[in-house]
């Protein structure tokens, strides 16, 4: 999903949320929206290239162009993060790891809405489905 529809909806959820609690909301759009850095990574490490322009470049050109590639683990993304998240939330119970935990559901509840209505499925949402997959799994064209 492109990232200005992650501020647009992150934004919309802060300002719901923003009477309930004032300027802490600012955790839920700054990590409901950085959640998205493991796509730099992923490129800087995969293209040896570290320049977050260009990674943002080709990552909207991929989108633009409909651009099929390689599945890829982005750590953020995978469920196992999800549950760390909410077990710390659970354990920690403070406004700011509620906050944090609901910008990052609504950023990977999204991120699962777009890859199910345009068919996309470039990345694992989870480890053990990465270790499970066969070498034909992916869609063996890289951008």
């Amino acid at each position: 999903m492109l990232v200005s529809r992650h501020v647009i909806f992150t934004t919309i959820l802060a300002i719901i949320l923003f009477p309930l609690y004032s300027y802490k909301v600012l955790f839920l759009f700054i990590l409901g929206v950085l959640i998205d850095i493991d796509h730099y990574f992923e490129y800087a490490i995969s293209k040896k290239d570290f320049n977050p322009w260009k990674a943002y470049q080709f990552y909207m050109e991929n989108e633009r162009k409909k651009i099929k590639r390689e599945r890829k683990v982005h750590i953020f993304h995978l469920i196992e993060f999800w549950i760390l998240i909410l077990i710390i939330t659970i354990y920690l119970k403070t406004d700011y790891m509620f906050l944090i935990s609901a910008g990052l559901i609504l950023h990977l509840s999204l991120d699962f809405y777009d890859a199910i209505k345009n068919k996309k499925h470039g990345r694992y949402n989870s480890i053990i489905q990465k270790l499970t997959a066969g070498p034909s799994s992916s869609t063996n064209l890289k951008a």
